[in-house]
């Protein structure tokens, strides 16, 4: 038990009716001083009603003295024996000490003394008036006031009063204790109540809202006046102050600690929590590293916070509201609270991520429709294009049936002038067949002159025509094979996105009619190219 924590009990020791009873019961029917100290001999309660004859003692220099020496060896015993014992002082009176133990640590002692052994001479005492110069007769007259008892019964006594004194203390430590577990319940109860109004807060909230959540149910859970959340930097490994109840702005903003450092550190390096009744006799810290005057108590409990195994931060607790020592169920609640938190720290973190998840979703699911939308405008327009081109072509092969009628023209005017070259021949007149030869001359003059020349110069031109319109096709097959493939893998992609199934079967569509466009393409290509090798021939 710490110092403070000894004066709490011996406090309610002496306040309670078990120290009544043992009063009542033994102390006053002895009618002797008593009194009850500390572990440090300091007086808790004593009665001062000293005898004449110890008064003329205590009267002298010597005597006090003795008195002093004789009560600091009786302290010095008790705490070696830890039992119960009789006493005798160098003036030859009877006194007894019996020990206050709890948990086998003795906390103080109650005694008595001045009491007069029966079984003694008078004469005995003619040594020590001598000693200290006192009269002997008025000393021996102040005795026989008193009522003397022989050592024995004393020694009985005394067995009573240890007894009683033993229940005693059990007695009040057990009440305490049940003090002590209806705070526990009261704060547990306080916790969990806490904990279910502020669960729904915990959903969603920002880092810094959830430390300073965290940071109230705890100081409200177990009444503390300081308490700080502490959170490790993943690069820097060092503990800041995130959270915190009862620190001012300058110490939250110049504490930094190490791990391994300090209560804090010892904590986060350790991963176990930590009870410490008094900060000033703990051998692991130093008082400068720990001491302030905004802790008026010594005790404190800090636990970490660990999420998968790992300590992620620290909980930090001072100052009990009722200024007493922080206890084994308080370290225990604060586990569980940091067990809570490290919870609520994991699931925000998790909420946190799936929220950059979803939105990171949406945001390419957006891009991916744009997208998908800008490649089917563009198809559109190159589908309206080809239409167009297309709508030209006809009338190209329109004109291209014209030329293959003047074609058939030209070959009759061909065949008509060799059966005229044939006639000539066959004519016996040489005049006639002059005339004829002329006539068939005159007329190939005039089919090459009036049609066939005109016809030729148009077949070429339209030859040249139809070769810049057979490479502009193909660079347009060429074209439209790669948007079909970009298409394609558009599709693929929109497949994939939900909710553009029917845009995507609308596209399908059109990539169907752009295939069957592109054969008609190839297969008018083939007929231009059949034209164009028998406009050559003509030419």
């Amino acid at each position: 038990m710490t110092k403070k924590e000894i004066k709490e009990f011996l406090s309610n020791f002496v306040k309670s009716k078990e120290w009544r009873k043992i009063r009542e019961a033994l102390l006053w029917k002895l009618d002797s001083p008593y009194w009850l100290i500390d572990d440090e001999g300091s007086f808790v309660y004593t009665v001062k009603q000293n005898r004449r004859y110890c008064q003329l003692i205590k009267d002298t220099e010597k005597g006090a003295k003795w008195c002093q020496a004789h009560f600091k060896g009786v302290l010095e015993e008790v705490k070696k024996t830890k039992g119960p014992f009789v006493t005798k002082c160098f003036a030859n009176f009877l006194g007894f000490i019996t020990p206050m133990v709890v948990e086998d640590e003795i906390i103080g002692a109650i005694g008595d003394c001045q009491i007069v052994d029966s079984e003694l001479p008078f004469p005995i005492y003619k040594e020590i008036t001598n000693k200290l110069g006192i009269d002997y007769n008025e000393f021996i007259a102040s005795i026989n006031e008193r009522e003397a008892i022989p050592r024995k019964l004393l020694e009985i006594e005394l067995g009573l009063i240890h007894l009683l004194c033993q229940s005693s203390i059990n007695t009040v430590s057990m009440e305490l204790e049940i003090h002590s577990q209806k705070i526990l319940s009261q704060n547990i109860v306080r916790f969990y109540r806490l904990l279910e109004e502020s669960r729904a807060l915990m959903v969603g909230v920002d880092g810094v809202k959830l430390y300073d959540l965290i940071i109230n149910i705890a100081s409200e859970s177990i009444c503390a006046e300081i308490v700080s959340l502490m959170i490790i930097d993943p690069k820097t490994r060092v503990l800041t102050i995130q959270a915190q109840k009862g620190l001012s702005e300058g110490v939250v903003a110049n504490t930094q600690q190490k791990i391994g450092e300090g209560v804090a550190g010892y904590v986060a390096l350790t991963g176990s929590p930590l009870l410490v009744k008094d900060i000033t006799k703990d051998s692991r810290f130093k008082r400068k590293e720990v001491y302030h005057t905004r802790y008026y108590t010594g005790s404190l409990i800090s636990c970490p916070i660990k999420i998968k195994g790992e300590v992620i931060g620290v909980l930090n607790m001072n100052n009990e509201r009722s200024a007493r020592a922080f206890t084994e169920e308080d370290l225990n609640l604060l586990c569980i609270i940091a067990e809570h938190a490290a919870l609520a720290l994991e699931a925000q973190r998790v909420y946190q991520v799936e929220r950059r998840r979803e939105w990171l979703k949406s945001k390419t699911l957006q891009e991916q429709q744009t997208e998908l939308k800008i490649q089917t405008e563009k198809l559109k327009l190159e589908t309206e294009r080809l239409r167009k081109e297309l709508g030209k072509q006809a009338l190209w092969k329109e004109e291209a049936a014209k030329l293959q009628v003047e074609a058939k023209k030209i070959e009759e005017l061909q065949r008509e002038a060799e059966w005229l070259r044939e006639e000539a021949k066959k004519a016996k007149d040489v005049a006639e067949a002059e005339k004829l030869k002329a006539a068939a001359t005159e007329l190939t003059i005039q089919a090459e002159d009036s049609a066939m020349f005109k016809e030729t110069e148009l077949l070429k031109r339209q030859m040249e025509i139809y070769k810049n319109q057979i490479e502009n096709l193909r660079t347009q097959e060429k074209d439209l094979s790669n948007k079909i493939k970009e298409a394609q893998e558009l599709l693929l992609q929109a497949e994939e996105v939900k909710g553009l199934r029917e845009e995507t079967h609308l596209l399908q569509k059109q990539l169907n009619l752009m295939k069957e466009e592109e054969k008609k393409l190839k297969l008018q290509i083939q007929e231009i190219e059949t034209y164009r090798d028998r406009a050559q021939e003509a030419e």
